[in-house]
């Protein structure tokens, strides 16, 4: 159910993923507020859409540039 999204908690890498119970513990194991699966997801989601976008301007401007000087990348 819960994701461990805060790299600096000591069980980041152990336990990733925990449920509610280990949440609801006398002593939970992360030491953070617990994030949702899919709120963490929505928020990946997102980035991903970003980082696409950016990817893609950044490969037009690299075919314009190409398109200037082609005949200069192909001699060299």
């Amino acid at each position: 159910m819960f994701v461990c999204a805060k790299t600096t908690c000591p069980n980041h890498k152990k336990q990733p993923l925990y449920c509610l119970v280990c949440c609801e513990d006398e002593n939970p194991i992360h030491d953070h507020v617990p994030k949702s699966i899919s709120t963490q997801t929505s928020s990946l989601q997102t980035l991903w859409q970003e980082i696409r976008k950016d990817a893609s301007q950044k490969l037009a401007a690299c075919d314009e540039w190409l398109g200037h000087y082609r005949g200069l990348v192909t001699l060299l």
